[in-house]
């Protein structure tokens, strides 16, 4: 339990009710310190405390030197080590600036953290994440105090008496962490997990503002999905036995800003790079006569005749479908994807008036029109198989991590 601070003049912060952080207020009357010289700096202490900008520095600077240093330093009584005012130590120190000492009594070094901690939050340049950041501090704290807690309620009054919670309120410290910044429980779990798996770069953007919470929150768990998505691909066996027709949809990357969660271009699935797409092995399961539909967008044509003929087959047309509707696009609205028609030996194939435009609404996200399937049913006769499907459809082998994502479809569906 902290004691009051003894001086007349800087406060510690009192709450100001309804959730939002304390206001330094003025510590009741009482004896002000004179061992200035002998402040200590706690490296421990001083880390609890969240840096200023150089822009705040030079401000804070520019007061003290303006002003003088009229708010009290606060030290830890019968230790003398410093608890509030690192920055203006520093530059009063610099400067030859005379400062004030103002005592606080606290029970030990926990206490002395819960009171840096607290204290900063009246802070009124700290941004969500850094009151997250010192609410995590605390948690610790909390739940060593939460643990005291049970243990002293056990000893007066035994276990699983109901009497004892009414001299020791449980502690839910995760209640108490997302209390002590002012945020949801839910905003508290995205830090932490910010907190373990951002780099320095992204927490310095959220730091200043630059970037939020959810986003960044976003990304990482985007990245983790899309890691664990590619990682299934690439390590799942490819189906057995040889194919007279191969579809294949692989997931192109696109670089047009990857990493905004908020861009309305951005791609849903887990990407993969043209090397990696080229070196499954595909031709494991052509049969010596296939034909092999390979899916493109726009700006993957060219890539799409490289793993074609890598995968050991010849472009020999392009099928475009003409999509019901237009999307997105960066220099004209996309209204058409294309398929390459590329062969492998002498296939069979049972042409009549078929041409290179398909018609077919569009359906869900990288979901290809019913139409398609009629058209390859009715050209290429033999076993078929899919890869990347996100479908079964009967009377094909159907191979990806996303085959059950719409119902299945049968022959002529």
């Amino acid at each position: 339990m902290t004691t009051t601070p003894r001086a007349t003049t800087t406060q510690p912060p009192p709450g100001r009710g309804n959730g939002q952080p304390p206001r330094r207020s003025k510590p009741k009357c009482g004896q002000v310190s004179t061992a200035t010289e002998n402040i200590i700096v706690d490296d421990e202490f001083e880390a609890l405390i969240p840096p200023l900008s150089e822009e705040e520095f030079a401000g804070l600077e520019k007061s003290l030197l303006n002003d003088g240093c009229r708010d009290r330093l606060v030290v830890w009584r019968g230790h003398n080590l410093l608890l509030d005012g690192h920055h203006r130590k520093k530059i009063c120190g610099k400067h030859g600036i005379p400062f004030g000492v103002v005592e606080v009594n606290l029970p030990d070094r926990d206490a002395a953290h819960v009171w840096i901690i607290r204290n900063q939050f009246s802070r009124r340049n700290l941004s969500t994440f850094q009151r997250c950041e010192l609410a995590l501090k605390l948690e610790p704290l909390i739940a060593k105090q939460a643990k005291r807690n049970q243990v002293e309620a056990g000893k007066r009054y035994g276990k699983g008496l109901q009497n004892s919670a009414k001299a020791f309120e449980p502690v839910d410290t995760r209640k108490e962490v997302a209390r002590a910044a002012n945020v949801s429980g839910d905003t508290i779990a995205k830090v932490k997990v910010i907190d373990a798996k951002a780099d320095e770069t992204a927490k310095a953007k959220l730091r200043t503002g630059e970037t939020t919470i959810h986003r960044e929150f976003k990304r990482i768990t985007d990245a983790e999905r899309k890691a664990e998505q590619i990682e299934a691909v690439q390590s799942a066996a490819l189906p057995a036995g040889k194919f007279h027709v191969i579809v294949a949809d692989p997931p192109w990357s696109y670089n047009n800003r990857p990493d905004d969660v908020t861009h309305r271009g951005r791609c849903p699935y887990p990407p993969m790079t043209v090397d990696a797409i080229t070196a499954l092995p595909v031709g494991t399961l052509a049969h010596d006569d296939c034909i092999l539909w390979l899916w493109v967008t726009n700006a993957h044509i060219a890539e799409g005749h490289a793993v074609a003929e890598a995968w050991g087959f010849t472009v020999k047309t392009i099928l475009t479908w003409g999509k019901s509707t237009m999307g997105l696009g960066d220099w004209l609205r996309g209204q058409t994807e294309h398929c390459l028609m590329c062969v492998k030996g002498r296939p069979v194939v049972n042409l009549t008036n078929q041409t290179t435009l398909l018609h077919g609404a569009v359906r869900e996200h990288s979901r290809k029109p019913v139409e398609f399937y009629r058209l390859v049913e009715a050209l290429c006769p033999g076993t078929k198989v899919e890869l990347f499907a996100r479908q079964e459809r009967e009377g094909w082998k159907s191979h990806g991590t996303e085959r059950g994502l719409f119902s299945t479809e049968g022959p002529g569906a």
